[in-house]
């Protein structure tokens, strides 16, 4: 079974800080974006220079 993740919005810096933190589909609603825009945005790496945040997925333990 899969295990669960934890998606984050970071600052764009060499920190990484986090701006949100939550399941994907508060994560989307805090972005306004959809959840798969969120999917796009982490599988592809974007980097999120233009907007300032970046996206990530964090598996629990």
């Amino acid at each position: 079974m899969p295990k669960p993740k934890i998606y984050m919005a970071v600052t764009v810096d060499s920190l990484e800080l986090p701006l949100f933190v939550g399941t994907s589909r508060e994560v989307a609603a805090w972005a306004g974006i959809t959840c798969r825009a969120l999917y796009s945005n982490i599988n592809q790496g974007m980097s999120g220079k233009y907007k300032g945040r970046k996206f990530i997925a964090i598996e629990e333990e």
